[in-house]
């Protein structure tokens, strides 16, 4: 996640905290913000924003006293984490969404576990229909498994590779083969969740060049994606 963003200093006070995922506002105190590991889902209110924004919330964890005191009971409390507990779980009920199954730990979808399981180990490899699979699957195996993968795409077919945390097993020589059995590269994936793991490798430009290809994509573990050319260049 990201890192912390605390209102106030005292960790013994709770802070007005409004939720990006439920949009919803909540007093919780920096321990409880830790121990929820919630990040940057979250962004600090003050009281008077918050009860301009949602004002029977307020009133509600505020202990019905209307004035946003931060000494709150500890019955209010329990009600606070229970509301919180609540909106987002509810708010994670999608599956197969690469972000949140690499943030959150939420599961493949049935069509994505289906997929992984025919990729049991590194180097498995399928063929299964184009509209069976997407770069976004792939992103979202990527985010469960912490490999990359690989897809290749020829007429109404693709085939897709399962390598490893640092590579998948396609070098120049059989980027050539697959390329003159008909083979387009789709694109592959980087593990990890930030705009770095999107850049190009010498070695993912030396397999474009096999391919004889102007342009390929780059998934990494949250869904986000970046064209390269043979030189590298981004869009």
């Amino acid at each position: 996640m990201g890192s912390l963003r605390i209102s106030s200093p005292q960790a013994t006070k709770k802070r007005a905290y409004w939720c990006q995922y439920t949009g919803t506002p909540f007093f919780v105190c920096p321990k409880q913000f830790s121990e929820w590991n919630l990040g940057t889902n979250f962004t600090p209110l003050t009281l008077d924003e918050m009860k301009a924004q949602e004002p029977e919330v307020f009133d509600r964890v505020a202990g019905g006293d209307g004035e946003g005191k931060n000494n709150l009971t500890s019955g209010a409390e329990s009600g606070i984490l229970s509301i919180m507990s609540s909106q987002i779980e509810n708010k994670y009920t999608s599956v197969g969404v690469p972000s949140d199954i690499y943030r959150h730990g939420r599961p493949l979808d049935n069509r994505q576990q289906a997929l992984l399981e025919r990729l049991p180990e590194y180097n498995s490899r399928v063929v299964v229909g184009k509209d069976d699979v997407s770069m976004n699957d792939l992103s979202a195996l990527t985010a469960k498994t912490g490999d990359e993968f690989a897809m290749f795409t020829r007429g109404a077919e693709r085939l897709v590779v399962r390598g490893n945390d640092e590579r998948v097993d396609i070098n120049t020589m059989s980027a050539a083969e697959l390329s003159a059995q008909g083979y387009k590269w789709s694109g592959h994936t980087h593990p990890g969740g930030s705009d770095i793991d999107l850049l190009s490798s010498d070695g993912d430009k030396a397999v474009l060049r096999a391919f004889n290809q102007d342009i390929s994509v780059i998934y990494n573990s949250i869904g986000d994606y970046q064209t390269f050319d043979k030189k590298g260049r981004r869009d």
